[in-house]
C-alpha cells in the first residue's frame, strides 16, 4: 500500500514536470517565432536575389476601345509582339540591383536592355525586384505610400509552393509611359511577389484612358506570369520562421509518448 502511494506520487510529479516543460517549450517557441518576425518588420530592407539569378515570364498585352475602327497604339519596344521576357541579375551594390531584360519576340529574335532599381530609395526601373521578407502592411517601395502589401498567402506556381505577398493599388498616369498620346489616364495593378527573395511572380496592369482630343476611350492590359527561374523551388511549403518551433513541439510530443509507454 505504501509503495502504491509512492508510485502514485511519483507519477503525479512526473506529469507535473511534463506539463511544466511543455509550457516552457511553448513559450520558447513563441519567442523564437517573434524573434524571426519582428526583425523583418523593423530592420532595413535587404535583397533576396543574388548575381546570376534569372526569372522568365509569360508576357501578354491586350488592347480595346469603344471605337470600332480604332487602331492599337505603337507600344514602346513593340511589347505587343513579345512572347516572353526574362530578367537576369547582373550586379548588386547594397540595395541597388542592376539587371538585364531580354525580350523574346514572336518572330524568334531577341532584344536586350540593362536596367537598375534601388529597393530602398525606389529609384530606377520598378516592378520586378523588391525587398525580401516584406510583411502585411509594409510598403512595396518606400516612396510609394499607395502601394502596400495587402496580404500574404501560399500559392502553387508550376508545382512549387511559394509564400506570396499580394498588393493592389491605383494611381493616375501623368507621364503616359506606355501610350504617348494618352490623356486622362489611370492605372491599377495586381502584383504578386515571392516573399522570401523579393521578386515578381505575377502582375496584372490595367490602363484606362482617353485619346487626346477626346476621340475615344481605350483599355489596355499588361500581364506577366513567371514560367521558369534559376530557383527549382523558391519557397518551402512551411514559412521558415515556423520550422524550428514546429520541430521543437514535435520532439517534445515524441518524448512524452516515449515516457508514457515506458512508465506503464
Amino acid at each position: 500500500m505504501t509503495r502504491f502511494l509512492v508510485d502514485g506520487e511519483d507519477h503525479t510529479k512526473m506529469k507535473g514536470r511534463t506539463v511544466f516543460l511543455l509550457m516552457i517549450l511553448m513559450l520558447a517557441c513563441i519567442g523564437v517565432a517573434l524573434t524571426n518576425i519582428v526583425p523583418v518588420m523593423a530592420s532595413e530592407r535587404t535583397l533576396g536575389v543574388k548575381v546570376g539569378d534569372w526569372f522568365k515570364y509569360e508576357f501578354n498585352v491586350t488592347w480595346s476601345s469603344d471605337k470600332c475602327c480604332a487602331n492599337p497604339p505603337q507600344f514602346d519596344g513593340a511589347e505587343d509582339e513579345v512572347e516572353w521576357v526574362q530578367f537576369e541579375v547582373v550586379s548588386i551594390s547594397g540595395t541597388n540591383v542592376t539587371f538585364e531584360r531580354t525580350f523574346h519576340f514572336k518572330n524568334g529574335t531577341d532584344s536586350h536592355k540593362a536596367y537598375w532599381v534601388d529597393i530602398d530609395s525606389e529609384g530606377g526601373f520598378k516592378g520586378i525586384f523588391f525587398a525580401a521578407n516584406l510583411s502585411e502592411g509594409d510598403r512595396v517601395y518606400l516612396a510609394d505610400d499607395y502601394a502596400l502589401v495587402n496580404r500574404t498567402f501560399l500559392h502553387d506556381y508550376g508545382g512549387s509552393i511559394r509564400e506570396i505577398n499580394y498588393a493592389n493599388y491605383f494611381r493616375p498616369i501623368t507621364d503616359a509611359i506606355y501610350i504617348p498620346y494618352t490623356s486622362n489616364a489611370s492605372a491599377s495593378w495586381d502584383i504578386y511577389l515571392d516573399r522570401q527573395i523579393g521578386v515578381l511572380t505575377e502582375k496584372w496592369e490595367y490602363v484606362v484612358g482617353q485619346i487626346e482630343g477626346g476621340a475615344f476611350y481605350y483599355n489596355t492590359t499588361f500581364s506577366l506570369k513567371i514560367i521558369d527561374s534559376s530557383y527549382p523551388e523558391i519557397i518551402p511549403e512551411v514559412p521558415s520562421f515556423l520550422v524550428l518551433p514546429l520541430f521543437m513541439i514535435t520532439t517534445l510530443l515524441a518524448v512524452i509518448v516515449y515516457r508514457r509507454k515506458h512508465s506503464m
